[in-house]
């Protein structure tokens, strides 16, 4: 399962905003990748017939394949474009299942990727949305989303508009604890949690309130063009999803004007194909309204960059492909490097916009000093990346050093290859919880092949992981001077099942609870590194765990907000156990 944290990163990155890469010259690469995977339901068995959907393209909604699982939930997406633009969004779609994505890239050093996409069950919910004389209001936003669960990323479940009657009907909503909200403009927002089993009916009363106001005016905007405005709500702290918020509004004659919004913390940004707004964003603090926010737009691709690309000995690298980009992957451009070394390249970035240059292909990453506020000093996955400011005046300097290859396998007890199985690059800080954090991962292929191209040099301790904590993990080593390391093994031991029905108060199947599994050291009775597996039971009440590391765990059951409805005790398992624990939560 992956790390939803590490997830989170990836998911800002891709939907900040559209990619938009110029090449100086058209690749000649013709190749294509392809995207394996397997979808599976909440006890990780496969789902037959799901339906997969491979989306990219400059606006990240282009189809670019699209099949059918097998019986087992297998499937497989070919001829997919090798341009490295960004991340593809892997969807998976079945009937009385919530909605599954998976994002990932295939590029040239990396043409192919193994997803697994697991679907949750899911339930209807109809809404009436009325004022205080029970009178339906029309075209009031809602949405529903799964209240405070880490599986779910950030984008609501269901939204909708309600009707002439005030009535909707939301599908695809996950079973168990869900947070229900409503607005129109001129009332005040109406947000309520329930607990859905499988349909449920909700009537939601709105009320006409002041509330706060919000202006957001844009300058400098070419003619007959209007910006779109993202206004993100955020309460103690943590994202609140808002209906009709949550996606971009768009100005007229250059201004926004949003009434009766909730007296919260609000984090505004503009958008404009090919600008960029000055600044990049407002915080607008609680109990100051109203509030009014002001940018500038400046045309992006205005802005040639240029760049020369030298070696640690000062020696120029003809014909590498460079790229820079936002530092937020929303756009950039790429271009050759000439017999010089120098590159010119029409990117669509703004002056003074954060930015970052890389080299692509897998033979060279960069060096570059980190200093305060750059991403490389705190985070290594940024170590070989050039960290800058744009200034169309410079011409950046770019030191490369040759990157580093990794390859390798993994097996079973019997040397036979096991696929799918994550791998992990990871380096140490003792003074950090938990020590190991990933640099580089990849999946193992069917023939359990594994390769990491393009790997900084790092010269303090590294090691190969299989999944996140290391249960299975190669012999600590340092990249320092080295360009390949070959014929890794890593021995796959067999990994472990937890299982078991959760039941309410009246002895019923309790379904959609949040099951946590912390892993745990029974004998200090503590957590061994802060990490928690979250998954959902089904509409039976069943939850499974599969794919877990052997070693200490303890089960936690956890309901609305904070409610901890059920606390396991912690236990050992051995390489390839099975166990199971039921619990009657009393809800």
């Amino acid at each position: 399962m992956r790390s939803v944290t590490l997830l989170a990163l990836f998911l800002c990155a891709a939907l900040s905003g559209p990619v938009d890469l110029r090449a100086q010259e058209p690749p000649a690469e013709t190749k294509t990748g392809r995207i394996t995977g397997r979808v599976i339901d909440a006890l990780g068995v496969g789902i037959a017939a799901a339906r997969v959907s491979v989306l990219g393209g400059e606006d990240g909604k282009q189809l670019l394949a699209r099949t059918v699982c097998d019986a087992d939930g297998m499937f497989v997406c070919t001829k997919l474009p090798l341009d490295g633009r960004g991340y593809l969004r892997v969807r998976a779609e079945a009937k009385g299942r919530c909605v599954g994505d998976e994002f990932t890239r295939v590029t040239t050093s990396a043409p192919e990727s193994f997803e697994t996409l697991r679907l949750w069950d899911a339930g209807t919910l109809a809404v009436r949305v009325v004022d205080a004389e029970g009178r339906g209001l029309k075209g009031v936003a809602v949405i529903a989303e799964a209240h405070e669960s880490r599986v779910f990323g950030f984008e609501p479940q269901g939204k909708g508009e309600s009707d002439a009657e005030g009535k909707l009907t939301l599908e695809g909503i996950p079973l168990g604890a869900v947070d229900v909200r409503a607005w129109l403009p001129g009332w005040e927002p109406e947000s309520r949690t329930i607990w859905l089993k499988d349909r449920a009916e909700l009537e939601l009363v709105l009320r006409q309130g002041a509330g706060v106001a919000l202006v957001v005016r844009v300058d400098a905007l070419p003619e007959g063009k209007e910006a779109s405005v993202r206004v993100l709500p955020y309460a103690s702290g943590s994202l609140v999803a808002l209906p009709g918020l949550g996606s971009k509004l768009a100005t007229e004659k250059g201004v926004l004007r949003l009434v009766s919004l909730p007296d919260y913390e609000y984090r505004v940004s503009v958008h404009l194909d090919d600008h960029v707004a000055s600044p990049g964003e407002f915080r607008l603090e609680p109990g100051k309204g109203p509030h009014e926010a002001a940018f500038a737009m400046q045309r992006r691709d205005a802005l040639r960059l240029r760049a020369v690309l030298r070696d640690a000995a000062g020696k120029a690298l003809a014909g590498e492909r460079v790229r820079c980009r936002a530092s937020n992957m929303a756009s950039g451009a790429e271009g050759l490097t000439d017999d010089e070394g120098r590159v010119v390249m029409d990117a669509p970035l703004g002056k003074g916009e954060q930015a970052i240059f890389e080299v692509l292909g897998g033979r060279w990453t960069l060096e570059q000093e980190k200093t305060e506020g750059m991403y490389g000093v705190w985070d290594a996955r940024f170590m070989g990346d050039h960290e800058c400011v744009i200034d169309p005046a410079l011409e950046y300097a770019l030191t490369a050093i040759p990157a580093v290859t990794i390859t390798g396998k993994v097996v079973d007890g019997e040397g036979k290859p096991v696929r799918g199985r994550r791998i992990e690059l990871q380096e140490s800080q003792s003074n950090r919880m938990p020590s190991w954090m990933m640099v580089q991962q990849t999946s193992s292929l069917a023939d359990g092949s594994f390769t990491l191209r393009g790997v900084y040099p790092l010269a303090r301790g590294v090691r190969l992981a299989l999944d996140a904590q290391g249960t299975v993990c190669s012999e600590v080593f340092d990249l320092a001077g080295k360009t390949k390391l070959e014929d890794i093994v890593l021995e796959a031991v067999p990994l472990c099942t937890i299982e078991g029905q959760l039941r309410d108060g009246q002895g019923q199947p309790l379904a959609g609870a949040r099951v946590w599994l912390r892993n745990w050291n029974a004998a200090t009775g503590q957590q061994i590194d802060g990490s928690v597996l979250e998954i959902l039971s089904d509409r039976n009440g069943r939850y499974r765990f599969v794919d877990v590391e052997p070693g200490g765990h303890r089960i936690e059951v956890h309901g609305i907000g904070r409610e901890t409805l059920a606390t396991g005790e912690a236990f050992e398992l051995a390489a390839g156990a099975t166990a199971t624990s039921d619990f009657d939560t009393g809800r």
